[in-house]
């Protein structure tokens, strides 16, 4: 009989796609390792088609089911598959769930990045760089965790797709990539186009994500101005390595841009992101224009053609994300929870 997992992440489309992304990066690693993995899942048309295209077997949580009381599908389903190992990744919802499910049967990990505060899963990975998201109450006393961002979750592609220094230079046109994770629900991409549609020496290219609702006025003003579209590109990493300068949220996206040595330009989109932003900033990585809400009109367009301008600049951004992550996470944290496996009992 194959060794199963079951993961446990949102899909719900208001909270964007950053926890699936990294569970499936995760999923298709442990599948290397020999694991059959099965997801339980929100309705999503989305997320079934990508489970369904790598034939990863899923369950639905029904409607009558709420993220206060859907623990108890969850144990339904571990017990059914007959599964020992449960991955969590469900952002506010997880510790809740993870209490529930505290001194179940089976083995549970928790995903996490700046949400949970008590340790009831017997593991916790969280590959956030601010130490402020670290401090958990231990509640389970065997509860062991593995914190920072040698286990940030990134596709192995990643640490072999890094930006050539030897790249970086004066050009007559420069590619510009704007990344706002996967739903973008303050609309900020089409603000950011706005913005910088009469910069004359720039390629602007959008990536789409699979959650953004809002894309005919992103369609209009790009067919007007030549700008290109991405729609959910599946090697995401090939836009970015094509980019002299990317235009990015705070979130996955933020380390996955340093991870790539990708000279960038950083909007926060959430509160709850805006360390992600501060300690790469501190670090010379990026450059941090701040909050979204209180950008001034004119305050992109100028830091942009400026780091443009400035080839030695966007070389020290490159330099300096090197030396703070080595892209090696995923494959660490696919070896513990196999470990964790293998020593149950």
């Amino acid at each position: 009989m194959r060794k199963k997992i079951v993961i446990r992440c949102i899909t719900d489309e208001t909270k964007g796609f950053g926890n699936f992304t990294r569970c499936y990066t995760l999923a298709k690693s442990l599948q290397k390792y020999g694991y059959k993995i099965i997801f339980i899942i929100n309705n999503n048309k989305t997320v079934i088609n990508k489970l369904q295209k790598r034939k990863f077997n899923h369950f639905i949580i029904p409607k009558n089911f709420t993220y206060s009381t859907e623990w108890n599908f969850i144990d339904d389903i571990m017990n059914s598959v007959n599964s020992h190992v449960l991955i969590i990744d469900m952002r506010e919802y997880a510790e809740s769930i993870s209490k529930k499910l505290f001194s179940k049967n089976y083995k549970t990990i928790l995903i996490d990045d700046a949400f949970c505060q008590k340790a009831y899963a017997d593991i916790i990975f969280n590959g956030t760089l601010s130490k402020q998201f670290h401090n958990y109450k231990i509640v389970n006393k065997k509860s062991k965790l593995y914190l920072g961002p040698k286990y940030f979750l990134a596709n192995e592609e990643f640490k072999k797709s890094k930006k050539s220094i030897k790249n970086i230079c004066k050009k007559k046109k420069y590619n510009v990539l704007i990344s706002m994770g996967g739903s973008d629900p303050a609309n900020l991409t089409l603000n950011i186009l706005k913005s910088l549609i009469n910069l004359s020496d720039i390629q602007i290219t959008v990536i789409i994500g699979p959650f953004f609702k809002n894309t005919q006025k992103i369609i209009e003003l790009s067919n007007k101005n030549n700008i290109i579209l991405k729609f959910s590109p599946d090697k995401i990493w090939k836009e970015f390595e094509k980019a002299d300068v990317v235009i990015s949220k705070s979130g996955v996206t933020l380390y996955e841009l340093v991870l790539l040595k990708i000279p960038t330009i950083c909007i926060i989109a959430f509160k709850h992101e805006a360390q992600n932003a501060q300690f790469f900033m501190n670090k010379g990585c990026i450059i941090n224009l701040g909050m979204y809400n209180i950008l001034k009109k004119d305050q992109l367009p100028k830091t942009l053609k400026r780091l443009l301008d400035n080839p030695e600049k966007r070389k020290q951004l490159c330099i300096r994300s090197g030396k703070v992550m080595d892209g090696k996470g995923l494959n660490r944290t696919s070896q513990i929870i196999s470990k964790i496996y293998h020593n149950y009992k």
